[in-house]
């Protein structure tokens, strides 16, 4: 399989690395050999953490955990991750051999004039943003499996928009002021 591993706050040991692979093979049959898979561990005071992301079919898949043995973080994110893989498995295999027909009068119902209804903003969402390079944060954009992504660019200091392009390649809106 196609795994990053990221350590930070301990350095990455054989045995943890056999660990990981060794769980990851539940995985196989669900996901391709080719797929990219973003593993972080992180040791705090209080244990360790282990995220798992990837993108499958379109879909984000991201299972995270936290216990004081990073070994038994990796056998629950493992085992989280099979359950969301046979969900999304069986869901996918539902919309193929059921497939819901089209419906105009449920469309016609629910659409409405933007004449009529004047669009508000309905949620806002804060988060601090740490500096990055602008290739990581393509690579942040396509592990979420986002066309947009705004990040701090780490070496001109401002912030940027990242987006692709209709022909596949990516553009940055820098801001200036």
């Amino acid at each position: 399989m196609n795994v990053q591993l990221i350590a930070k706050n301990f350095e990455l040991t054989k045995g943890i690395r056999d660990a990981i692979n060794k769980r990851l093979e539940k995985l196989e049959n669900f996901i391709d050999k080719t797929t990219p898979i973003r593993i972080t561990m992180e040791t705090f005071k209080y244990g360790q953490k282990i995220e798992v992301m990837f993108n499958l079919h379109g879909s984000f898949v991201k299972a995270e955990e936290t216990n004081e043995d990073l070994y038994v973080a990796i056998d629950m994110a493992t085992d989280k991750l099979v359950k969301k893989l046979g969900k999304l498995a069986r869901k996918r295999n539902d919309q193929k051999h059921n497939p819901q027909p089209f419906n105009l009068e449920m469309v016609n119902e629910d659409c409405h004039c933007e004449t009529e209804e004047r669009r508000q903003i309905t949620k806002r969402k804060k988060f601090t943003m740490k500096p990055m390079m602008e290739e990581e944060a393509v690579l942040q954009m396509k592990m979420l499996g986002h066309e947009t992504f705004m990040f701090f660019n780490g070496a001109t200091q401002r912030m940027c928009l990242l987006y692709q392009r209709k022909d596949g390649n990516y553009g940055i809106i820098e801001s200036v002021y």
